[in-house]
């Protein structure tokens, strides 16, 4: 695991979902609007986002491969 793809993301936890969110550094504004979600990962486990991030090279094309062959738990909206 290499925890250098974790550079330049932004996690939130929201108690009202029960859901960890995982975006970009660039793209931290989803986290607060109701429009385009397609770049933010959402999971119940936090540990299943920093998996996924880690093993798609940090990148959100990579996580949305990943998750398709592998991860059940992520949702990736879009």
């Amino acid at each position: 695991m290499t925890l250098s793809n974790l550079h330049d993301w932004v996690f939130n936890y929201n108690a009202y979902t029960g859901l960890w969110n995982a975006v970009k550094r660039e793209d931290y504004t989803l986290l607060f609007s109701s429009g385009d979600k397609s770049k933010v990962l959402r999971s119940k486990d936090i540990n299943a986002l920093i998996e996924l991030i880690t093993k798609s090279n940090g990148t959100v094309e990579g996580a949305e491969k990943y998750v398709k062959g592998q991860i059940k738990h992520v949702i990736v909206e879009g």
